[in-house]
């Protein structure tokens, strides 16, 4: 069960925070089918959710144990 007990999901959710623009919703209103997102690392814009990828982030105590000190300023972005 979702914890705000509405249709979207977690990935809809980010897509719908995440956009540059205002989001088009299926006919439920449950699934993003169109919106505006920039991706920085291919400075490119995306109008077509499923061309992206939610990243997951991580603790800093396991980016830590992972040599996250030893990784490139963009990485850790």
């Amino acid at each position: 069960m979702l914890a705000d007990k509405d249709c979207q999901n977690t990935r809809q959710e980010v897509l719908i925070v995440e956009s540059l623009e205002e989001v088009k919703l299926d006919k439920k209103g449950c699934e993003v089918v169109k919106g505006k997102w920039y991706d920085p690392y291919s400075d490119k814009y995306f109008s077509n959710p499923v061309d992206l990828d939610i990243d997951h982030f991580v603790t800093l105590g396991e980016v830590d144990k992972s040599g996250g000190h030893e990784w490139p300023k963009l990485m850790k972005v």
